[in-house]
């Protein structure tokens, strides 16, 4: 009174556990209804999932993007991207040598935070820019702050260099001036 397996001519061949059907071959491959359990490496050439899908350990989705369990981080060979947007608008890739984020959309670019620090690559020890929602901006050159800005304008701190013809509302200066 219960059934083991079914097989069609020219059909499909289908799988019973406890008279509840689990496994139906298609003209495309096969449908697991329940879970699949895999044990070891498997390739497929394609494969469809509707649920949710549980992976221990790390996960290769092909030889260029994997998930490192260990790191838990998302992994990308050198010229591989992160697209977004309707027509990929956004990506994010290294090249090799270079970091590039570009924005190929109709809209700006935006980096969104109170508070921005721009720092060099060597472990974030030096300062390149600092920018302050509602505040200040400052620029540093080998870790020295030489601009900040003001509510008033903007303080440069060592030598201000001009070339060609400025033009100020107001020039404050602090010690010798030549001109």
């Amino acid at each position: 009174n219960e059934n083991l397996a079914a097989f069609s001519e020219n059909g499909a061949a289908r799988l019973y556990y406890d008279n509840t059907e689990r496994l139906s071959t298609t003209a495309i491959g096969a449908t697991v209804f329940g879970d699949l359990i895999v044990a070891g490496v498997t390739t497929t050439e394609a494969l469809y999932v509707s649920g949710i899908s549980t992976y221990t350990g790390d996960v290769d989705f092909d030889s260029r993007v994997r998930f490192d369990e260990s790191e838990k981080a998302l992994t990308f060979v050198d010229g591989a991207a992160i697209r977004v947007g309707t027509g990929s608008d956004f990506s994010i890739m290294h090249d090799g040598s270079n970091t590039i984020m570009r924005d190929t959309g109709t809209g700006g670019l935006y980096l969104m935070g109170s508070a921005i620090t721009i720092t060099g690559a060597a472990g974030g020890t030096e300062t390149l820019a600092n920018f302050n929602d509602g505040g200040s901006a400052q620029l540093y050159f080998d870790n020295v702050e030489k601009l900040s800005t003001l509510s008033i304008g903007a303080t440069v701190f060592g030598d201000f260099i001009a070339s060609g013809v400025g033009t100020f509302g107001k020039l404050y200066v602090t010690g010798i001036s030549t001109f």
